[in-house]
C-alpha cells in the first residue's frame, strides 16, 4: 500500500479536527459549572477481616472509618450540586419565559423616591 502525500495527510487531519472542535466546544460549553462527585470505594480489608492479625484489624477500622467521612462528604457534594443544577435550570427558565413574553422577566426593584426637601428653619438672632 502506498502512504498518502503529506499535504493530503495534514489536509484530512485539519478536517477532522475542524469537525471535532464544534463539538468539543458544545460539551465543554454545556458542563462548565459542573461539579463531579466522586463515589466513595469501600477498602478491600474488609473482605479479609475473619483470619486478620490485630495490627491488621485496627488498620483496616481506620480505612472503614475514613470510608464513612468520605461517604458523608459524598452525600453532601451530591445535594450541593443537586441545588447548583436546580438553580441552573430555574434560572434557564426564567429567561426561556422572559423571552416569549416580557411579562415574566425580572423586574427590578423600584426606587424609593427622594423625600422632599423641606427649608431649614434659621435660628433667631439675639
Amino acid at each position: 500500500m502506498k502512504v498518502p502525500h503529506p499535504a493530503l495527510r495534514f489536509f484530512a487531519c485539519a478536517a477532522l479536527a475542524a469537525t471535532l472542535a464544534p463539538a468539543a466546544s458544545r460539551a465543554q460549553t454545556a458542563f462548565k459549572h459542573f461539579n463531579y462527585c466522586a463515589p466513595p470505594t469501600p477498602p478491600s480489608c474488609v473482605e479479609a477481616v475473619t483470619d486478620a492479625s490485630e495490627k491488621k484489624l485496627k488498620d483496616c477500622k481506620t480505612d472503614v472509618e475514613r470510608y464513612v467521612a468520605s461517604v458523608f462528604a459524598y452525600r453532601g457534594c451530591i445535594a450541593a450540586e443537586t441545588e447548583r443544577a436546580v438553580r441552573e435550570a430555574n434560572a434557564t427558565i426564567r429567561k426561556m419565559r422572559c423571552a416569549r413574553d416580557p411579562a415574566f422577566c425580572p423586574q427590578s426593584p423600584a426606587e424609593p423616591e427622594p423625600a422632599p426637601a423641606t427649608p431649614k428653619k434659621r435660628g433667631k438672632k439675639k
